[in-house]
C-alpha cells in the first residue's frame, strides 16, 4: 500500500499508487459490465431482457462503487494512526461527522472555576499549566497566542467568532503550542482553556476539534516554519478539514459555508459534569 505524507487534510497519498488503485476499481467495473452484457442477447422476450440486463449492471456499477470506496479507506488507513486524548485511535484520513464531533468533544467544566491572569480571566488549569512554565517559555507563550490572532486577522479579515477566522486561530494557535511546547502540554492547555463554566456544547466542541486539528499537522510537519504551518492551517480550514457553525447554528465542516456567511453559536450550555474529565493538569503533570 502506498506510503502516505501529510497534506493540508492530514494525509496526502503517493499519486502514481492512487492511479494504480484507481486502475483497479476500474477493472472491477469493467469486469462485472462484461459479465452482465450477454443478458442484452439472450432469447426470449426483449423487455425482460433489458429489464434483467439494467438490473444486473445497476448491481455491477453499486459493487464497483463499494470497491472504489473500499480503496480510499485502504489509503487513508495505510496512512497510520495516532492516538488522542479523545478517541483511542485517530484515522488520519477520516473526517468526523459533525454529529460525532459534537457528541465526542466535550469536557467538564473546571470544578475550580476561573481565575484573574494578568486581567484576563482563564480556567484555574491553565492557571496551573502556566505556572510550571519558565519565565522565557511565559514570554513564549504569549508571543505565540498574539501571533495566532494577527495571523487569522490577517487571513480571514471578513470573519469573526465562530466562523473560518476562528477555526484558523484554535487550530493555528494549537501548532505553535505543539512546536514549542510539545503535543500533551499543548492538547492539556487547549482543553483547560475550553473548561469555562458555561461554556456552549457547539462552541466547546468546534474548538476541542479545531484544537486538534492544529496539533495534528504541527506533528505531521515538525521542521515546518511558522509560516509553513500557517498555510497548511489556512488550506485545511479552506478544504473542510476544520469546522464552524452555518447560519442555522449547526456545526459543519468549514468547506459547507462561504468565508463571512458563517452563523454563531446556539449558546446552549453543556452540563457541568458533562463530557471527558481531563484531570487536573497542574505542575509537574
Amino acid at each position: 500500500m502506498a506510503e502516505l505524507r501529510d497534506g493540508e487534510r492530514g494525509y496526502a497519498a503517493d499519486p502514481d499508487a492512487i492511479k494504480k488503485a484507481g486502475g483497479v476499481a476500474l477493472e472491477i467495473r469493467q469486469a462485472l459490465l462484461t459479465a452482465a452484457e450477454p443478458t442484452c442477447y439472450r432469447s426470449g422476450p426483449v423487455r425482460g431482457n433489458l429489464t434483467e440486463a439494467h438490473t444486473q449492471i445497476q448491481d455491477a456499477l453499486r459493487m464497483g462503487d463499494k470497491a472504489d470506496e473500499r480503496i480510499a479507506w485502504d489509503l487513508k488507513d495505510d496512512g497510520g494512526t495516532r492516538r488522542d486524548a479523545f478517541n483511542d485511535v485517530v484515522h488520519m484520513g477520516r473526517r468526523k461527522s459533525p454529529k460525532e464531533i459534537l457528541r465526542e468533544y466535550q469536557v467538564t467544566d473546571d470544578p475550580r472555576g476561573v481565575t484573574d491572569y494578568f486581567g484576563e480571566q482563564i480556567t484555574q488549569g491553565e492557571e496551573n499549566l502556566l505556572s510550571d512554565l519558565s519565565l522565557v517559555e511565559k514570554s513564549d507563550f504569549k508571543d505565540i497566542k498574539e501571533r495566532a490572532w494577527e495571523e487569522c486577522q490577517a487571513r480571514f479579515p471578513e470573519d469573526d467568532n465562530d466562523g473560518h477566522m476562528d477555526a484558523f486561530r484554535h487550530a493555528y494557535w494549537n501548532a505553535l503550542m505543539t512546536q514549542r511546547f510539545g503535543p500533551e502540554w499543548a492538547e492539556q492547555y487547549g482543553t483547560a482553556h475550553e473548561r469555562l463554566p458555561g461554556n456552549p456544547k457547539d462552541r466547546e466542541a468546534m474548538d476541542l476539534y479545531n484544537n486538534e486539528v492544529g496539533r495534528r499537522i504541527a506533528m505531521n510537519n515538525p521542521a515546518d516554519t511558522p509560516a509553513q504551518l500557517a498555510a497548511k492551517i489556512q488550506s485545511a480550514v479552506q478544504l473542510g478539514t476544520t469546522v464552524v457553525m452555518d447560519r442555522e447554528g449547526n456545526l459543519v465542516a468549514s468547506d459547507k459555508v462561504e468565508i463571512g456567511e458563517h452563523g454563531h453559536t446556539n449558546r446552549v450550555k453543556g452540563g457541568t459534569h458533562e463530557g471527558r474529565d481531563p484531570g487536573d493538569p497542574g505542575p509537574g503533570s
